[in-house]
C-alpha cells in the first residue's frame, strides 16, 4: 500500500489545462487558429476561472464565459 498522498489524486486547475493545451494547439494548428485559441482561452482565465479545479468546470461556468 502507498504512502497517503499517493492515494490522493491531483487535481489540474483550468489554467493548467488551458496552459497544456495552447502548447499542444501552438505546435499543431497554424498561427490564426492559434490565435482563436488563445483568445478564448484569455476569455475563460480573466472570468476568475483559472484557479477552479478542471473537475468543477462545468456547463453553467463556460456558459458565464461565453
Amino acid at each position: 500500500m502507498g504512502t497517503a498522498d499517493s492515494q490522493v489524486p491531483h487535481s489540474y486547475a483550468v489554467a493548467d489545462l488551458i496552459a497544456a493545451f495552447l502548447d499542444y494547439t501552438e505546435r499543431e494548428y497554424p498561427k490564426d487558429q492559434y490565435d482563436r485559441f488563445r483568445q478564448s482561452a484569455k476569455w475563460v482565465l480573466e472570468s476568475g476561472y483559472g484557479d477552479c479545479p478542471v473537475d468543477e468546470f462545468s456547463p453553467k461556468k463556460l456558459k458565464h464565459v461565453r
